[in-house]
């Protein structure tokens, strides 16, 4: 299952626009592609072998699936859930207790079973943005907070702190061992020690065959025994083709699950002394004995080794083991001709182990908090009585301004409705400026550079607090309809509503007059919402109206 869902959100992932170095969580992922998640799919594939084993009518089959109790108890939850999803807006009972109506619709109504699937589903994905977008939010909150307030959650959570891997010429950090030796083998082309060690799948330790590569690497990777004895041979056979391989894969077909490993007969050598195995780089501290075998200066000495990291590909691995296992061999008598003392430059080579120096510190993504600890972190905030910050500037003017741009005409129920009938602040004055051009032809016009000036200014000085936008014109606007002289090069706006068609005006309203521009015009004045409240007044008091 671990695997199957990795799969569904890599496969997903390649559906965003993101950098594949782009951290993602997998709840942001689902949330992105509005998919169901990898268990989801499975329980979707599930309901439906459910519906299509009833309309397949009464067989032997069902015999052996009531036998299968593991079976069952996934179906049974499968109904669970699809049920609490659904709960509240249908009128199906609880499965558990009525399983005869759930039976019926299955049998007898097949697509409302397939609405009832599928309104589950729809809920579970939203249900899931949800979800996310209010993490995302408490999580913003929290670390404006902890910035603002400058405190640490005292319910923190603790995370473990991981050993640092990677590879020190690229400035790339691994999440372990397994990571630099790919990485090395993917990018640098350095295969593995072990493979150094065996050139046939019979181990030479042993005298074990195993038939294919793959399972004597594996068997190698847990043997410490075996592998402590071939490093105590000292000896290094050329690299041939391991698991994955063509060739292994063919041995793979001919071998694998049919025979189990077949102890080999014949002589054994004589045992050796076992040597410990270390990931000390030979040739790297072979350089490093050469580097300080006559040392003048210890910055040059420290210079001449970053040089060499850098076009020698090293993991941190090797390069923490090597150093360590050099400065410990480090004696007084290695120290008598340098001109600085032994501690003095034990302490210079340690400082390379830092891997802040390798840009090799950054932490890996954190896991994600759960939202309930997130919003008692909240409450705890709101409870806990904070100490004036004494860095709070003087405010500088008592006068603010929440600009409406795009409002349109003043009407009862927009935003200036409200906000001017709202008890105001008690430390400064809320000034509520509702800018469109048909409230005034010159302060209200956006596209005049004087009047935009002016409103940048105002908000880079600090008097515009807030900012809001509509919609940059009315489907009720006075610019549909105007009696402007029409060339064939130039046409008026569309009508979008009129009196007879409130949502929205048919296309044949615009070709109904084909006559002069000025029947046209008077025509589109007449249908124009900008005069449907003098028609209707005029209605009311009595007198025609000038349509």
């Amino acid at each position: 299952m671990t695997h199957f869902h990795a799969a569904v959100i890599r496969l997903y992932r390649r559906l965003l626009p993101v950098s594949p170095d782009q951290h993602l969580a997998d709840d942001e992922v689902l949330s992105q592609v509005h998919m169901p998640s990898p268990i989801e799919l499975i329980r979707r594939a599930r309901l439906r072998y459910v519906a299509t084993l009833h309309h397949c009518g009464e067989r032997h089959e069902w015999g052996l699936l009531a036998a299968d109790r593991a079976w069952q108890g996934l179906v049974e939850d499968d109904m669970d859930w699809m049920w609490g999803q659904i709960k509240h807006s249908s009128q199906m009972p609880n499965p558990k207790l009525h399983w005869e109506r759930w039976r019926e619709v299955i049998c007898f109504h097949r697509s409302y079973w397939r609405r009832l699937t599928r309104r589950a589903f729809e809920h579970a994905i939203l249900q899931r943005e949800k979800h996310w977008r209010v993490q995302v939010f408490y999580e913003s909150l929290t670390r404006h907070l902890r910035q603002t307030l400058k405190y640490v959650p005292h319910e923190c959570q603790e995370i473990a702190a991981h050993a640092t891997y990677g590879c020190i010429s690229c400035k790339k950090r691994c999440r372990n061992k397994a990571g630099e030796a790919a990485h090395m083998f993917r990018v640098h082309h350095q295969v593995a020690k072990r493979r150094l060690l065996v050139d046939d799948p019979v181990c030479p330790a042993c005298l074990k065959n195993f038939h294919t590569m793959g399972k004597l690497t594996a068997h190698l990777y847990y043997a410490k025994h075996c592998r402590r004895t071939l490093h105590s041979r000292n000896y290094e056979c050329a690299p041939v083709p391991g698991k994955g391989s063509n060739q292994d894969q063919q041995n793979t077909k001919e071998h694998d699950r049919l025979l189990p490993p077949i102890q080999a007969e014949g002589p054994q050598q004589a045992p050796q002394r076992a040597r410990e195995e270390t990931e000390v780089d030979s040739d790297l501290h072979m350089f490093l004995m050469e580097t300080f075998l006559d040392l003048e200066n210890v910055e040059v000495a420290i210079m001449h080794i970053l040089e060499e990291l850098e076009m020698r590909p090293t993991t941190w691995t090797t390069w923490t083991a090597t150093l360590r296992y050099f400065v410990d061999t480090l004696d007084d008598e290695d120290a008598q001709a340098w001109p600085v003392s032994l501690t003095e430059v034990k302490a210079r080579l340690l400082d390379l182990l830092e891997p802040m120096r390798w840009d090799l510190d950054a932490p890996f993504v954190r896991p994600v908090q759960s939202l309930e600890r997130l919003e008692q972190e909240c409450r705890d905030v709101a409870v806990t009585e904070w100490p004036p910050a004494s860095d709070v500037p003087r405010e500088a003017f008592r006068h603010r301004v929440l600009l409406h741009i795009f409002s349109g005409r003043r009407r009862p129920g927009d935003l200036q409705f409200f906000l001017d009938r709202m008890e105001g602040p008690s430390h400064y004055i809320l000034h509520v400026v509702s800018m469109d051009v048909v409230v005034d032809a010159v302060w209200g016009d956006a596209m005049a550079v004087g009047t935009r000036d002016y409103w940048q200014k105002a908000a880079l000085d600090g008097f515009v607090v807030a900012f809001l936008a509509g919609p940059p014109c009315e489907t009720w606007s006075k610019a549909r309809g105007k009696g402007v002289p029409l060339n064939k090069h130039k046409k008026l706006p569309r009508i979008l509503r009129d009196e007879d068609h409130l949502w929205t005006a048919k296309p044949s309203s615009q070709r109904a007059y084909a006559g002069s521009d000025r029947e046209r015009a008077t025509h589109l004045h007449a249908v124009d919402g900008s005069d449907h409240g003098a028609n209707r007044r005029s209605r009311r008091r009595g007198a025609p109206s000038r349509t």
